[in-house]
């Protein structure tokens, strides 16, 4: 065996101690105290085998990478959360999983299917991505859902209400209520009065009145102050024209 293996044989040796000293002892060097009424103790290095059994250490915030095969406990991941199934508090940096789940996600989620609270970033994951309350950033994916949208939907299916963004797919849904209430905590989303919508694709719909095209072969709109470029265009409040129905070009203002 030449130097050089031998070598690399120590450095793969001493990094594997080094992850069964982390795991096991959980040394009281790792801990911080936060200055708040709760002392957060964190390890910079979570290994997840079995949901709530074999994760070690456990009851720790990790800053720095969580890796294993699946996980359920609701920490706090400041770097990377690597795994099959995955479920985090709070991710600020990226999750890479065949199904990830974060209540809140402030960064990147990568892989299959990622199901999130609150998103500042993007999700592109091949099946899909799902947003129960907000996002903000981008959605790549066969399929897209969000509560509310400012940003992007890109895939093949895209749903949700969008404020102020784009929706680029085969079928694109937006289902903005007319009684939306806007986030009161946000001064930048006290000044949009309305929703602004793009939308491209083979089927678009558009829910409510909002500013913005539908380029496609079917364009539904109830209300729509702006353009529709496609064989069927439709907009049943219609401000400009008698008449609902167009081909080829629509407009509304």
């Amino acid at each position: 065996m030449s130097f050089q293996a031998i070598r690399i044989t120590r450095g793969i040796f001493e990094f594997v101690l080094i992850v069964i000293a982390v795991c096991i002892f959980e040394p009281s060097c790792f801990a911080q105290d936060s200055g708040a009424v709760d002392n957060e103790s964190w390890t910079p290095f979570k290994l997840s085998l079995i949901p709530g059994k074999w994760e070690f250490p456990k009851n720790k915030s990790v800053k720095g990478l969580r890796f294993g095969i699946a996980s359920t406990s609701q920490d706090r991941i400041d770097g990377i959360d690597c795994g099959l199934y995955l479920e985090a508090a709070k991710v600020n940096g990226i999750q890479v999983s065949f199904i990830g789940s974060a209540s809140n996600l402030n960064g990147v989620s990568l892989g299959g299917f990622n199901i999130a609270n609150r998103v500042d970033g993007i999700q592109a994951n091949l099946i899909g991505n799902w947003v129960l309350d907000s996002t903000r950033g981008a959605q790549l994916g066969a399929m897209n859902v969000a509560s509310e949208v400012r940003g992007a939907q890109i895939g093949v299916w895209n749903m949700g209400d969008v404020r102020v963004g784009a929706q680029l797919g085969l079928v694109n849904m937006d289902f903005t209520h007319s009684d939306s209430q806007l986030n009161p905590s946000d001064n930048k989303d006290q000044q949009i009065s309305e929703p602004h919508l793009f939308q491209v694709g083979i089927i678009n719909y558009a829910r409510v009145e909002s500013k913005g095209f539908q380029i496609g072969v079917i364009n539904l709109a109830q209300s729509l102050h702006g353009i529709q470029l496609g064989i069927i265009n439709y907009i049943r409040v219609h401000k400009t024209l008698p008449f609902s129905f167009l081909p080829i070009l629509n407009f509304s203002f």
